[in-house]
């Protein structure tokens, strides 16, 4: 073999391997990159989870006052940015098992629990909670079913809510805004365990940044 032979076979080899080192540590950085706006993705989205997690259900049940059905009361709420306080007024209508709501029934093992309510924001309210559902780091003052004995309360179900409402030409909780002045007439649904109490409360965080439950009895 002639030393040009010999020069050229070293060139192509030196260019070959130089050419797969690249193509390998572009793959090495562009998996990096990959992982790490996976790792950023899923910092995000944990936190969106955590904004929209019901931080209260496992709260201590502090029953510190009881109220009839269909009796309307007030409550003053905690607001946030700003925050200060808002007022709202309620009033639970009824409560009752469904079978299914629209051909829709609740998964094995659980129940539907139907609450027809009325409630009333103040034109004056400002800053979050917006509406009348919203849990996490804005909790509005919502109606909750309640488990004393295990410190547990119970949202409603959006699914089901949502079907009922729509079925019955009622607003969606989430469309009924904190600063709407008119009583609104609404319903919520939960799918909740067969052994879960079928107890009603209201539940809020007062100004003071403490959690209130307002017991309803029949």
């Amino acid at each position: 073999m002639t030393n040009k032979k010999i020069l050229l076979s070293f060139l192509i080899v030196f260019v070959s391997s130089f050419f797969l080192y690249s193509c390998k540590n572009e793959k090495v950085d562009q998996g990096q990159d990959e992982n790490q706006n996976q790792e950023t993705v899923a910092e995000e989205d944990f936190s969106e989870f955590n904004t929209y997690t019901d931080k209260l259900a496992k709260v201590a049940i502090d029953i510190t006052q009881t109220k009839k059905f269909n009796e309307e009361f007030k409550v003053n709420y905690k607001t946030y940015e700003p925050e200060g306080t808002g007022e709202a007024d309620f009033k639970a209508k009824s409560i009752k098992k469904l079978a299914s709501i629209d051909d829709r029934v609740a998964q094995e093992g659980y129940k539907l629990v139907l609450v027809e309510i009325s409630i009333k924001g103040n034109a004056q309210n400002v800053g979050r909670p917006f509406t009348f559902n919203q849990i996490g780091d804005y909790p509005s003052p919502q109606f909750v079913l309640i488990d004393k004995e295990n410190n547990l309360s119970q949202i409603e179900t959006t699914y089901f809510s949502d079907i009922y409402t729509v079925k019955n030409n009622m607003y969606e909780l989430s469309k009924i805004s904190m600063d709407s002045p008119d009583w609104v007439h609404t319903a919520i649904v939960f799918e909740v365990k067969q052994d879960f109490p079928e107890k009603l409360a209201l539940r809020f965080t007062n100004p003071q940044g403490g959690t209130e439950f307002y017991e309803i009895n029949q």
